[in-house]
């Protein structure tokens, strides 16, 4: 009995013992679930509270419609729409609602898409349509609105019309390098051209907003909601001119099919505003299809990004200075020996051809190489690097209102004296040894008949905003390169080019066309090849300068001169464009002028 007894007070203690580890296991709980509850009420209430209202409250973008991109007519003012938005529909049908319409009602439906459709495929239609179960199956996608309003109007039932919008461009390939394109999945991601460079002010702004919704994401009605409405893109009016953007750009492309060229390119611009009438390149590309371009080099803009060795179109800068620095006149002269010997080099001219004594306007007549070396060796190596670079201001980028323009580079005449050579010079006054970009040389070049004065080149004329209000953007100068005298008699010989030497085949009869040819050996590892980049600048007219011109051709096939090339399709631009602008002739040819002045 008395084991036994013992035996149940030790059980008794052992079930106190459980029961009181137990309260305990329970207080803890207890105390840790409080702990718990004053972290989440009071410590870190803020934190958890706005956690809560994030689940149940969801933010939606709103994206403002982005702004449009014009062309001009200068001979009216009108508006050309080269960059526009528009709404396409994906259509869809749903098999369990036409399940239950009449075989009538879905025939007529699949007839109606049949005629409005293009590519409708019937059979896949049918295939769809047997779906029964389904409520959603794609017929077709990219539909224009207006092929959408005449299904909505036959009153179908079973259809679904998804509305989207898309950037279009309809013109297509025209200019497409200036305008560069949106990407399909982004409306707000300009890419290339106009599209990038003014890709904030096209966009607009976004706006949002944020609803209430259940926990499946459902919006909840009359809840709280907060709204920021999205502002709209403004519109872009371009500088370039439909009808002479569309003549550049059929001129290119002839040129290019013609000569198998690796490219070629073009600009006009106005030298008075730096305003591009037209600027292309071939091959382009239409950007409502980038997405099929193979080689993404075509989306830049040659113009504006290529580096090139100019050749002798550059020569018009090293007479500008060798007259603004009076160490030559048109009618100075010098002896041509064909040749000259510099640091080992020997600098021959074009032709191999001695010309013997002639004067400075010859020499850019039939462009000779030795003697833009001679007015060099005149100004000194200061001189002619002064004004190349801080007048002309060669190494500078234009600033044109367009991205991945090209870094000019004149390092050859910019090195420590001690390492210069003077061959280096001489080189570069006929545009050897240095590079630079068309888009420079053409506002470089158009100086020449401003009075000397250098303007900065834009593509965009104006911005307006979605609130009427209108940004006219001035004409930018950016400095006086040449005294108005000595841009005045350069022009006069660049005439003269044109009347008498390289450049006859630009000339239109009764016009003072001025200009320049160039053919530059294109610069490889070891020196140069045989291919050349061709090209001719020039300016119509001198008397009532409407326009500035440059076009170059990159290694043409079958012909060794841009005489040959480029000079007798500028011809073509020239007819059109003295016509375009109803410019008067301001020259007469000398036998008719004698007649004139018999009368």
């Amino acid at each position: 009995m008395a084991l036994r007894s013992k035996r149940i007070g030790a059980s008794q203690r052992l079930s106190r013992i459980k029961v009181g580890v137990f309260l305990l296991g329970i207080i803890g709980l207890f105390g840790a679930v409080v702990a718990r509850a004053v972290e989440l009420q009071v410590m870190n209430h803020d934190e958890y509270q706005e956690l809560a209202q994030s689940q149940h409250f969801r933010e939606y973008a709103l994206q403002g419609e982005r702004g449009e991109i014009f062309f001009r007519d200068l001979k009216t003012g009108g508006l050309f729409p080269v960059a526009i938005n528009r709404t396409l529909y994906d259509i869809a049908i749903d098999p369990k609602m036409l399940a239950g319409q009449s075989e009538e009602h879905n025939l007529n439906l699949k007839q109606s898409f049949q005629n409005l459709i293009e590519g409708f495929d019937s059979a896949d239609f049918d295939r769809k349509r047997a779906k029964t179960n389904d409520q959603w199956e794609l017929i077709a996608r990219d539909i224009p609105e207006e092929t959408v309003q005449e299904l909505q109007a036959q009153g179908f039932k079973g259809v679904v019309y998804e509305d989207k919008k898309e950037r279009y461009y309809p013109e297509k390939n025209l200019a497409s390098q200036v305008i560069g394109y949106v990407r399909r999945d982004d409306l707000r991601s300009g890419q290339y051209g106009v599209e990038q460079s003014y890709n904030d002010i096209l966009r607009g702004e976004d706006g949002f907003e944020r609803k209430e919704s259940d926990t499946r994401g459902t919006w909840l009605a009359l809840t709280e909601r907060e709204r920021q409405d999205a502002q709209e893109g403004a519109d872009l009016v371009l500088t370039l001119d439909h009808t002479i953007q569309f003549k550049l750009e059929e001129v290119l492309t002839r040129l290019d099919e013609q000569f198998n060229a690796k490219s070629v390119m073009g600009a006009i611009m106005n030298p008075d505003t730096g305003d591009i009438y037209a600027m292309g390149s071939s091959p382009s590309f239409d950007p409502n299809e980038y997405n099929k371009v193979e080689d993404i080099q075509v989306f830049r803009n040659p113009f504006v990004s290529n580096v090139y060795e100019p050749g002798s179109v550059f020569k018009p800068f090293t007479v500008g200075l060798g007259l603004e620095y009076d160490v030559i006149t048109p009618d100075s002269t010098y002896v041509d020996t064909g040749e000259v010997t510099l640091n080992g080099f020997t600098i021959k001219n074009s032709l191999e051809k001695v010309h013997g004594e002639q004067t400075m306007t010859y020499a850019l007549d039939f462009s000779l190489n030795t003697g833009m070396v001679h007015i060099q060796q005149l100004l000194g190596r200061q001189r002619f690097t002064t004004g190349l670079i801080e007048a002309f201001g060669m190494e500078e980028k234009t600033g044109i209102d367009l991205p991945g323009e090209g870094q000019p580079n004149f390092a050859n005449i910019q090195k420590d004296p001690r390492d210069a050579r003077d061959v280096n010079y001489a080189t570069a006054s006929f545009g050897q040894g240095v590079s630079t970009t068309p888009i420079k040389m053409l506002t470089a070049f158009s100086s020449i008949v401003n009075d000397g004065v250098m303007m900065k080149p834009r593509v965009v004329k104006e911005i307006r905003y979605p609130d009427g209000t209108v940004e006219e953007r001035a004409p930018e100068e950016v400095r006086q390169v040449l005294s108005k005298e000595a841009a005045g008699e350069l022009a006069a010989m660049l005439v003269s080019v044109v009347d008498n030497g390289h450049g006859k085949k630009a000339g239109i009869e009764g016009y003072s066309i001025g200009g320049k040819t160039g053919t530059a050996q294109i610069a490889s590892i070891g020196g140069y090849g045989d291919d050349t980049f061709q090209s001719f600048i020039q300016f119509a007219t001198l008397e009532d300068t409407r326009y500035t011109l440059l076009i170059s051709i990159d290694s043409p096939q079958g012909a060794r001169f841009s005489d040959q090339s480029v000079v007798p399709a500028t011809r073509e631009l020239n007819e059109f464009l003295v016509n375009y602008f109803e410019i008067e002739p301001d020259t007469l040819d000398q036998n008719k002028q004698d007649e004139a002045n018999s009368d």
